[in-house]
Protein backbone atom coordinates (compact mmCIF):
# COMPACT_ATOMS: atom_id res chain seq x y z
CA UNK A 1 0.00 0.00 0.00
CA UNK A 2 1.68 2.91 -0.68
CA UNK A 3 1.35 6.29 1.52
CA UNK A 4 0.81 9.52 -0.04
CA UNK A 5 2.16 11.66 2.43
CA UNK A 6 4.94 11.46 5.55
CA UNK A 7 3.89 11.91 9.09
CA UNK A 8 5.58 15.10 9.23
CA UNK A 9 3.64 16.04 6.55
CA UNK A 10 0.17 14.83 7.96
CA UNK A 11 0.92 16.33 11.02
CA UNK A 12 1.49 19.88 9.38
CA UNK A 13 -1.60 19.64 7.50
CA UNK A 14 -3.50 18.57 10.68
CA UNK A 15 -2.64 21.76 11.92
CA UNK A 16 -2.84 23.86 9.10
CA UNK A 17 -6.63 23.17 9.46
CA UNK A 18 -6.65 23.71 12.55
CA UNK A 19 -5.21 27.11 12.13
CA UNK A 20 -7.36 27.80 9.48
CA UNK A 21 -10.59 26.91 11.43
CA UNK A 22 -11.58 23.95 9.57
CA UNK A 23 -13.00 21.17 10.74
CA UNK A 24 -10.69 18.07 11.27
CA UNK A 25 -13.36 15.56 11.45
CA UNK A 26 -12.28 12.50 9.65
CA UNK A 27 -15.96 12.91 7.48
CA UNK A 28 -14.99 16.38 6.87
CA UNK A 29 -11.34 15.66 6.71
CA UNK A 30 -11.77 12.51 4.28
CA UNK A 31 -13.97 14.59 1.98
CA UNK A 32 -11.73 17.51 1.52
CA UNK A 33 -8.18 15.94 1.44
CA UNK A 34 -8.35 11.83 0.85
CA UNK A 35 -4.46 11.55 1.21
CA UNK A 36 -4.48 13.18 4.13
CA UNK A 37 -7.35 10.63 5.74
CA UNK A 38 -5.53 7.58 4.32
CA UNK A 39 -2.08 8.95 5.74
CA UNK A 40 -3.37 9.91 8.97
CA UNK A 41 -5.06 6.30 8.77
CA UNK A 42 -1.74 4.53 8.48
CA UNK A 43 0.19 6.59 10.33
CA UNK A 44 -1.99 7.25 13.65
CA UNK A 45 -4.20 4.15 13.96
CA UNK A 46 -4.82 3.53 17.45
CA UNK A 47 -2.76 5.84 18.49
CA UNK A 48 0.87 3.52 17.66
CA UNK A 49 2.99 5.47 14.83
CA UNK A 50 4.43 3.05 12.29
Amino acid sequence: MEIPLEADEVLNRIKKLQNDGSSISKKQVKQSDPDLMRSALFFFQAGSMH
